[in-house]
């Protein structure tokens, strides 16, 4: 057995695609246009011969819109957070401003130009502590405008240090 390649069979290659293709006689003399037929049926043959042509431009065409809003929707939701986080960052800002004896107009100036649009700021001191907080409303893309719109906040609060004589 070990000199003898008699008993030892030849693996066939596999082909693939149209015979032609592969070097068989006549291959590459054939002109385009029979080429292209022979593939597609090919391809036909390997995908089970179904007539489903133009089912994904159809799925694509009844789930576009719905991935429109979730995207819209998630923009709006994105922009809520953020006008959310600015909010409590400013009020924080606002309340130790105030808190170190800042004159209320101005800091009101000052903090409101980082808010969102339509931005309040609200000042309330008691018990040696001064809050501040901030109201606004979230931006709203176009058509959801009409729906209303989303209020969000932040409020924060200081030590008075000129309640307790820390600051001149």
């Amino acid at each position: 057995m070990s000199g003898d390649r008699s008993s030892v069979s030849a693996a066939r290659p596999v082909t693939v695609g149209p015979r032609w293709s592969q070097g068989a006689p006549g291959a590459g003399h054939r002109p385009p246009s029979v080429v292209r037929d022979e593939w597609q049926a090919w391809v036909r043959r390997l995908r089970g011969g179904r007539g489903e042509h133009g089912m994904v431009t159809a799925e694509i065409a009844t789930a576009l819109p719905a991935l429109v809003v979730i995207a819209a929707g998630l923009l709006f939701v994105i922009g809520a957070v953020g006008a959310q986080l600015r909010c409590g960052d400013l009020s924080r800002e606002a309340a130790r401003q105030l808190a170190r004896g800042q004159d209320e107009a101005t800091v009101s100036r000052e903090v409101l130009v980082g808010a969102p649009p339509d931005a309040r700021l609200s000042v309330s001191r008691a018990g040696g502590l001064v809050t501040a907080s901030i109201t606004a409303h979230a931006p709203t893309p176009g058509a959801l405008a009409r729906l209303g719109s989303l209020v969000v906040s932040g409020s924060a609060t200081a030590l008075d240090e000129t309640a307790i004589g820390l600051t001149p």
